[in-house]
């Protein structure tokens, strides 16, 4: 059986081979040990036809076949191709950051190819984003993945990080980030941060996620969302919103002029607020980058000068408070975002309304980020303001690492809610065992025993990707799938996840041992132990719920 070691060199002398890494001197004698070397010989077909599949998805996309599969990177590899075909005033324009897309998204796929199981059929790209791909895997998929430790450098992150706290509606707030595969296969950095806050009335939520090209957008990413949220928690501190007589008034005040501004003056307020609060995280960022110019320890890492553009970093904001209307308390919440990642409310009634509209960049792939001056301007930020009014569950916030696993965000952040509550991170709500048999001979596996017999279908084991020497931490985990359970029961997702029944029906502990830890904690094991495929990335989330 080939070692992590040996696939990632395998990956390396591919990369070099497709001319996505620098070719080393030795590169062609190591290139043909491969090749004659029957151990990897069934490996480059699975990366070849890998690739073949993404040059028939592109070509497709050029000639305009509408009923082939069409994956939003494509847009990458289109503008590629007329990069290399156009004059040089095009390529002036976009050759350099367009390239290095290009190679991050082969080299993902390329992976990707590489860990996916032997001899199973190769990994389709258009099923790399889709909720309905079969979620959990067998431990074994996860052996071509190596763990190292973080590499010393300036301004480390810590490995993990989750925190608790209770909004002033006595809702539960958690969040937690991890580091993703990809760098601790590459002993790199987490690049996420979250920082969350009370003040007053309002719950103020901020997550971000550093550019992975850049060696310290770690830096951006925590500077930016503690500007954020300390500008806030002082400007809302004070600042309740008025208690409308008629639910009718509340639903006016919520409507905008054709200049995107608020009917109501104090939700217009709490706009002017989220805006300038990312204002206050750009000049923070500014400010980071500034302090550090001149230090040695950073120039021999990038061999310039530190600039602002290396702390680039995503930044989702949301700020939640309690309104009256028509003698009624409602949950009102107003986001704003720059890059990717995703914001989503839960009503009681089941209704998901996506907060979030991610910035993709000139080109499929890619993101914007807060360094990029224009998505600071008003005219941006107000088609980036989302607002919420209504009975809530659950505020969700999250990095891309989160919400490209569950793409299409809808009807995908359904099936997060589920997968949370199936694991027991979002307790499930209590239930009679009678009401809960009754519910379950609606389905197809009739009964509570039913369920229990049925566990392996939805429950699968996850060696997870750790440092195997760390005292107190669980090596392999159980994790359910929402996904695997619904085709179980024979419901959609969307059924299951609106019966808080039929998910109490499912008795499921990610590590016995772990039963009595809290759900910060419960969510930091998730985050860093669930499996879906092509997910290398940082995963960082924050829960508002009941």
């Amino acid at each position: 059986m080939n070692t992590p070691e040996d696939l990632e060199n395998l990956f390396i002398a591919i990369s070099q081979q497709l001319y996505l890494e620098p070719r080393q001197k030795d590169y062609e004698e190591n290139w043909k040990t491969f090749v004659n070397d029957p151990k990897f010989q069934k490996y480059i077909p699975k990366v070849r036809d890998t690739l073949r599949k993404i040059s028939d998805q592109l070509f497709a996309d050029l000639l305009d076949i509408d009923n082939f599969e069409k994956p939003k990177e494509i847009n990458l590899l289109n503008l590629m191709w007329r990069i290399c075909i156009y004059h040089k005033s095009f390529r002036s324009n976009h050759d350099q950051d367009t390239q290095e897309g290009v190679r991050e998204f082969i080299r993902k796929a390329i992976r990707e190819a590489l860990a996916s199981p032997l001899p199973e059929s190769q990994v389709n790209l258009s099923d790399q984003n889709s909720s309905e791909s079969p979620q959990q895997t067998p431990a074994s998929a996860t052996a071509n993945w190596n763990y190292l430790p973080v590499e010393k450098a300036p301004d480390m992150h810590q490995e993990f990080d989750c925190k608790s706290g209770t909004s002033p509606e006595e809702l539960n707030i958690i969040g937690a980030r991890v580091r993703g595969k990809a760098h601790k296969h590459q002993g790199t950095n987490c690049d996420d941060w979250f920082e969350f806050k009370v003040s007053g009335d309002w719950t103020i939520i901020a997550v971000s996620d550093g550019a992975g090209s850049k060696k310290f957008s770690r830096i951006g990413a925590e500077a930016s969302c503690q500007a954020a949220v300390q500008y806030l928690a002082k400007k809302l501190d004070n600042f309740p919103i008025e208690e409308r007589h008629k639910t009718e008034d509340l639903s006016d005040s919520l409507k905008r002029d054709q200049d995107w501004v608020f009917s109501g003056k104090d939700i217009e307020y709490v706009q002017k607020c989220l805006h300038r609060g990312i204002e206050e995280a750009y000049k923070a960022v500014e400010q980071a980058a500034t302090q550090r110019q001149g230090q040695p320890e950073y120039y021999q890492i990038l061999n310039k000068e530190l600039e602002v553009n290396d702390l680039s970093a995503t930044l989702l904001l949301a700020v939640h408070t309690t309104v009256k209307a028509g003698g009624k308390p409602y949950s009102l919440i107003l986001t704003c975002q720059i890059g990717d990642g995703m914001l989503a409310a839960l009503s009681y009634e089941n209704r998901l309304t996506l907060l979030g509209k991610p910035d993709s960049g000139e080109y499929g792939g890619q993101t914007e980020f807060l360094t990029s001056k224009n998505k600071l301007q008003r005219a941006n930020l107000v088609q980036k303001t989302f607002v919420f009014a209504g009975d809530l569950k659950a505020l969700m916030v999250m990095t891309d690492g989160v919400a490209d696993d569950y793409f299409p965000s809808d009807p995908g952040i359904l099936a997060l809610y589920g997968d949370l509550v199936l694991n027991q991170v979002i307790p499930p709500e209590p239930q009679d065992r009678e009401i809960v048999n009754d519910e379950l001979r609606k389905t197809k596996l009739g009964t509570i025993q039913g369920v229990e017999d049925a566990k392996d279908n939805f429950i699968s084991k996850i060696e997870r990707i750790i440092d195997h020497n760390t005292i107190n931490e669980p090596k392999e985990v159980n994790i359910c799938s929402v996904d695997d359970y619904a085709k179980a029961l024979g419901k959609t997702v969307a059924e299951v996840v609106a019966s808080g029944t039929l998910l109490a029906a499912v008795k499921a502990q990610m590590y016995p041992e772990w039963h009595d830890k809290s759900p910060k904690e419960k969510l930091q094991l998730w985050l860093d132990s669930y499996y879906r495929r092509a997910s290398f990335d940082d995963r960082t989330l924050v829960i508002l719920y009941r």
